[in-house]
């Protein structure tokens, strides 16, 4: 069956038609053969029917990356199906139910493999597509409830959206916003991958120049600190373009202050790699030359803060330069501060509609050094926090923090789907600077390996090469 294994930041809704895709026992029958799938009650339990239902969602799909009428060819030649012209209504999905399905790699047109396998599991007969709208009390009679529906993205432009196989599990990144979804069309109990082919995701040390000085740096970096040559890093992006790395995480140091910040910027996203980076430094906002360049070609950027005043800061900021929520966050290291300075924190978060990352405690560099305040009570915290009057709170954790709390977020209810506790399965580290990998950037898993010398480099094929081979030992 279509097994969801990881879900971060979560899936599109719909206000206006409902479809979902059913698991019945063999045997549901069409209540009609005509193609038109909006908010009418209807089944689609015959081949035909759901082959005609699965081409009018791929005519919608192609049309958003692709003229009409080359989107109205494909979907008849990929299903076999002849439609009705896409404006005459005959053949038809409601935009309130139209899939979001994923493109390839280079963003051009729905990935036909994924697209082949979708189609594979919509055609077993114990798969059914029901049709209704959520304006009435009334429920399709064949409808459980809930429990038999299986989750597809819906009423979302597909123009950000790409995927990639890793043996038998699919992993969709929506470039835009970052949600990504990891899952199988298995048959039988699908068993959750344990490890990618090549990392989803990179974090990558641009700079060892940082002039903040924070005594709990587990990077250790100072303001003697070296940037990483831009060749290089023009390589690694190459390099990790044929990987089919969905997104980088930047880095360092102090990673605003490399002389070719915005370049290496462009340079991620000219290879289809969303560039996040974090930063202690929030005068690049402030300059009107430098702020649309970063904005423009970066996913995301997650400030460092140690007050709830640093949280009011980047949200005034933010109101006054008019940037998206999705772009921006903050992030806060536990055990930096105390237990009430951390709720104080979380309130104005809340109140400022800001999101947060929560990053467990690091004993590399002279975080060895610092002597962490107890956090052991952040989840009830958090909780508490959560549950008092005004918006909802929106919290990420960082993998070391899920690892060392694993049980308490268990009993919370958190589901274990949401959360990874390993490094190395999906991501690695890379530093720039010195020319090493490891599992991470921080605690025992940062053993690192040397990559080949600038001068023996062949190519950033050979780069891509090493680099996978690095993680597989991971």
């Amino acid at each position: 069956m279509l097994t969801i294994h990881k879900v971060r930041l979560g899936l599109a809704t719909n206000s206006s038609s409902t479809h979902s895709l059913i698991l019945l026992p063999a045997g549901a029958r069409d209540d009609a053969a005509h193609g038109q799938f909006g908010w009418d009650f209807f089944t689609a339990g015959s081949r035909e029917r759901k082959m005609r239902y699965l081409a009018c969602q791929l005519r919608s799909s192609l049309m958003q990356v692709t003229n009409d009428d080359m989107a109205h060819t494909v979907a008849q030649a990929w299903t076999g199906i002849e439609l009705a012209p896409h404006d005459d209504y005959s053949d038809y999905v409601d935009h309130q139910s139209s899939w979001t399905l994923p493109l390839d790699w280079d963003a051009k047109g729905v990935d036909r493999e994924f697209f082949d396998e979708l189609k594979a599991f919509l055609m077993r007969d114990d798969v059914v597509v029901l049709g209704g709208n959520d304006n009435t009390e009334d429920s399709h009679p064949l409808d459980d409830g809930g429990a038999g529906r299986l989750a597809v993205p819906i009423e979302e432009s597909c123009r950000d959206l790409v995927c990639r196989r890793d043996g038998d599990h699919w992993t969709l990144f929506d470039r835009a916003t970052g949600t990504k979804l990891r899952m199988s069309f298995a048959e039988g109990r699908a068993v959750e991958p344990e490890k990618a082919a090549t990392p989803e995701l990179v974090d990558v040390k641009i700079t060892d120049y940082c002039p903040y000085g924070c005594d709990f740096c587990y990077q250790d970096s100072t303001p003697e600190g070296r940037h990483a040559p831009m060749d290089r890093i023009q390589r690694l992006a190459l390099a990790m373009w044929e990987m089919r790395v969905f997104e980088v995480a930047i880095g360092g140091g102090e990673p605003t202050l490399h002389p070719d910040f915005v370049e290496i910027l462009k340079t991620f996203r000219a290879s289809g790699i969303v560039p996040n980076f974090t930063t202690k430094n929030l005068a690049w906002l402030n300059d009107n030359s430098l702020r649309p360049k970063i904005l423009e070609h970066a996913g995301a950027f997650a400030y460092s803060v140690e007050r709830w005043d640093d949280v009011e800061k980047l949200a005034s900021l933010r109101d006054v330069y008019e940037i998206p929520d999705r772009q921006l966050n903050c992030q806060y290291v536990m055990g930096t501060s105390s237990t009430a300075d951390l709720r104080v924190l979380l309130r104005e978060a809340k109140a400022r509609h800001i999101r947060v990352t929560l990053l467990g405690y690091k004993e590399n560099g002279r975080g060895a050094d610092f002597k962490p305040r107890d956090y052991s009570d952040w989840v009830q915290v958090l909780k508490e926090v959560h549950e008092e009057d005004g918006w909802g709170l929106k919290v990420g954790i960082d993998t070391a923090l899920a690892a060392e709390f694993q049980s308490q977020l268990g009993d919370l209810g958190v589901p274990r789907w949401c959360y990874e506790v390993l490094e190395g399965k999906f991501s690695m580290y890379v530093d720039a600077v010195a020319w090493k990998t490891a599992r991470s950037s921080y605690g025992s898993s940062l053993a690192m390996r040397p990559l080949a010398k600038f001068e023996r480099w062949g190519g950033y094929g050979k780069v891509a090469e090493e680099l996978t081979e690095h993680f597989a030992r991971f």
